[in-house]
């Protein structure tokens, strides 16, 4: 799985601050039982997540990935392709793959 974004998320790149790389798990919520909801989990993932973090503290999701090191590689590419050199946070564990 490969799901790139980040040209129909950032708009405003003077917005943003930084990149996180995230593991994630998609489960069920917990009161329907029929709606998925993704919640960050870095030690045990699904799959992994880049996001943006606006200057404001949100973040928005831009790809997922089946692989970390696409991940981890979507957001070095993202970072230099805006021109402003963000910052990459790697959350992932180093166990995971």
């Amino acid at each position: 799985m490969i799901y790139k974004y980040a040209d129909s998320i950032i708009k405003k790149p003077h917005d943003y601050e930084s990149i996180e790389v995230h593991g994630v798990r998609d489960s069920l919520h917990q009161e329907s039982g029929t709606e998925t909801h993704i919640e960050i989990d870095n030690k045990n993932p699904q799959f992994f997540s880049v996001y943006v973090r606006l200057k404001e503290g949100c973040l928005d999701c831009v790809g997922d990935f089946s692989l970390r090191t696409d991940a981890t590689d979507y957001a070095a590419e993202i970072s230099k392709g805006y021109g402003f050199n963000w910052p990459i946070h790697n959350y992932t564990t180093d166990q995971t793959t």
